[in-house]
């Protein structure tokens, strides 16, 4: 999955395919989202504070490190 850079304190770069989020946080760390809609993929890029809105949403989504 291609992956972008996006602004923000908490999370490096961040790509969605087929449902799925991929999101590197800046310490190094890389976890897979499952069932994530495009709208909310979407809506994480554009936010003014990715990071902090990120934080509310992610665990209502299974997940798993990669």
């Amino acid at each position: 999955m291609r992956r972008g850079t996006i602004k923000s304190e908490l999370i490096k770069t961040i790509g969605w395919n087929n449902d799925k989020m991929e999101v590197e946080y800046h310490d190094g760390t890389i976890f897979v989202y499952f069932k994530v809609p495009l709208s909310t993929f979407r809506a994480i890029v554009r936010s003014k504070h990715p990071g902090t809105d990120w934080i509310k949403l992610r665990d209502q989504y299974t997940f798993e490190e990669v």
